[in-house]
């Protein structure tokens, strides 16, 4: 809505501004600086159900409800992250599986990859052999998971 109104006034006012400047004419500066306002509201408010919804998909929120998605339902594990939480002498990476029942006290972030592609990280705080820290999570977006990690607290 912000965006909407915002666009409308400068719609208004850079269409009235125009107008008035080439015809010298106050009422058809008015008419076309209405005209202007309903382009820009039009425009603003698409663009903002657009930013919303990019926001939406940053924080792994479904854009109707509000409400935070499963940030596990329908994933897998690469190979290699497979490989990771098997290799008992890799203690960050082979933390239990019922970490992800916590899913919901963690917090998701939207992480630009060095491909420059923005997946979605959940780092749920907790503690593991005696170390406070956060068990990390990256999704890509073909529900991949293909970072499984517990970062202990920098002291």
């Amino acid at each position: 809505m912000i965006n909407g109104t915002s666009n409308a006034a400068s719609g208004f006012l850079v269409s009235a501004g125009f107008s008035f400047a080439y015809t010298k004419d106050f009422d058809q500066a008015l008419k076309d600086g209405v005209k202007g306002a309903g382009y820009g509201l039009a425009l603003g408010s698409a663009l903002g159900v657009v930013q919303g919804f990019q926001y939406a998909r940053g924080y792994d929120v479904n854009p109707w409800t509000g409400k935070r998605n499963d940030f596990f339902k329908g994933t897998w594990y690469s190979d290699r992250v497979l490989g990771n939480m098997f290799n008992t002498s890799d203690a960050f990476h082979s933390f239990p599986e019922n970490v992800k029942a916590f899913q919901m006290d963690g917090v998701v972030t939207p992480l630009k990859g060095k491909d420059g592609v923005i997946v979605p990280i959940l780092k749920i705080p907790g503690s593991y052999r005696g170390k406070e820290g956060y068990f990390e999570f990256i999704k890509e977006r073909d529900g991949m998971i293909n970072h499984r990690f517990f970062r202990p607290n920098s002291k």
